[in-house]
C-alpha cells in the first residue's frame, strides 16, 4: 500500500506543491489530473523510491517525507488529484482510500464562481490514525475536546472514511470529495460556467472540537453554518434568532444594518408525522435569503442535491440550480 497527503492542500500556479508519501511499493511516479467533465491528464513524472514510515496518530502531523511536485504557470484554477502510480499500474479511482491526494490550483481569475471545498467537514470524519470527531475521538492535551490533523491520509480522498453507506449511492463513501463536489463540479463544467477553486479551512494544522456537554458538536456546527452564511444564531441553542412556523415564511436575523426580519423565497412545509434522517423523513426545504449590503444565500436544504443534479435525476433541481449561478453571475 502507499499513501500521500500534501502539505499544503492549495498552491498558486507556479508554486511547488509538496507532497509527503509513505509505501511499502519498492516504486512509484506521481501523476496529475484535473478534475472538470472527468479526469483531464496533466503531468505524469519520474519514476520514485518510496520510503515506508508507520502511521501516526489522528491528532498529529505524521511527518512522513516529502516529494516536490512543481506546478505550471498556465495551469488553471481547479481541483487537482495527484495519484501515486505504480508498475502494476492500477487506475485512480475516485473513492479511492489509497494511493491519491486532493489539492487546489490558484489562478488569477476573473467573473468566475469561486467553489469552495469543505476540507474542513472531510477531515472530521477522516479515519486515518484511528480516529476522527465522530468516532473514537482523540483527545487533545493542550486544548479541551477532539482534535484531528489535516497532515495525514485522506481530506477528500485516499484515507479511510466514518460513516453509514448511502443508501441511495453506495458507490462513494459520504463526506467525500466523489460522492457530491465532484458530481457539481462535473455538472458545472458540462453547462460551461467556470470556477475559481478554493478550500474552506482554519489556518491552523488541526481542527479543534471544543465543548464536553450533550449536542455540542451539533452546536458548533449550526453556528459554524450560520455565521458562514451572515446569520446570528442564539448562544445556548445554535438555533437561528427566528424562524417561521410551518407554512409561514421564514425569517432570519442578521448582524449590521440589516438586522431584522428578511425575506426568503420559501416556506416551510406542515411537519410530517414521521420526522428523522431517513429516506422520505425529515423536512427538505430550499430556501433563497437576499441581503441589502450582504449578497445572496441560496440554501439547498440537503448535502444531495449534487447527486441529483449530478445524474440527471429531476430537471427541476437542474432548473433551480441554473437560475441561481445566472442570477448571481450577472448580478
Amino acid at each position: 500500500m502507499i499513501r500521500a497527503y500534501p502539505g499544503r492542500p492549495s498552491v498558486r500556479a507556479g508554486e511547488t506543491l509538496t507532497l509527503h508519501v509513505s509505501g511499502d511499493e519498492p516504486r512509484f511516479r506521481i501523476a496529475i489530473y484535473r478534475w472538470e467533465d472527468g479526469l483531464v491528464p496533466v503531468r505524469v513524472g519520474a519514476w520514485l523510491r518510496a520510503e515506508h514510515l508507520p502511521d501516526g496518530r489522528a491528532d498529529e502531523d505524521w511527518q512522513w517525507p516529502p516529494y516536490q511536485v512543481e506546478t505550471g504557470d498556465d495551469w488553471p484554477s481547479g481541483v487537482y488529484l495527484a495519484h501515486l502510480e505504480l508498475p502494476q499500474g492500477q487506475p485512480l479511482r475516485l473513492s479511492a482510500d489509497s494511493a491519491a491526494a486532493l489539492f487546489v490550483v490558484r489562478a488569477r481569475a476573473s467573473k468566475t464562481i469561486l467553489y469552495k471545498l469543505p476540507v474542513a467537514t472531510w477531515h472530521p470524519y477522516n479515519c486515518s490514525g484511528g480516529g476522527c470527531f465522530y468516532t473514537n475521538p482523540p483527545r487533545s492535551a493542550h486544548s479541551p475536546g477532539a482534535r484531528v490533523s489535516l497532515h495525514r491520509p485522506g481530506g477528500g480522498i485516499g484515507g479511510l472514511t466514518w460513516g453509514a453507506q448511502d443508501h441511495d449511492d453506495p458507490r462513494s463513501p459520504r463526506q467525500t470529495f466523489a460522492h457530491w463536489d465532484a458530481r457539481f463540479i462535473r455538472w458545472m463544467a458540462r453547462c460551461g460556467y467556470a470556477r475559481h477553486a478554493r478550500f474552506h479551512r482554519p489556518a491552523a494544522r488541526t481542527l479543534d472540537l471544543r465543548g464536553h456537554r450533550p449536542g455540542a458538536r451539533r452546536i458548533a456546527r449550526r453556528r459554524y453554518l450560520a455565521a458562514a452564511a451572515g446569520i446570528r444564531v442564539r448562544r445556548r441553542t445554535g438555533r437561528p434568532h427566528r424562524a417561521g412556523r410551518p407554512g409561514h415564511p421564514v425569517a432570519l436575523a442578521r448582524r449590521g444594518r440589516d438586522a431584522g426580519r428578511l425575506p426568503v423565497a420559501g416556506c416551510l412545509p406542515a411537519r410530517p408525522a414521521l420526522v428523522g434522517h431517513g429516506a422520505g423523513e425529515g423536512i427538505h426545504v430550499a430556501a433563497m435569503g437576499m441581503f441589502r449590503h450582504g449578497g445572496t444565500v441560496f440554501s439547498a436544504g440537503t448535502t444531495d442535491w449534487a447527486q441529483v443534479l449530478g445524474e440527471a435525476r429531476d430537471r427541476r433541481v437542474e432548473r433551480i440550480t441554473r437560475n441561481v449561478l445566472d442570477r448571481l453571475c450577472h448580478a
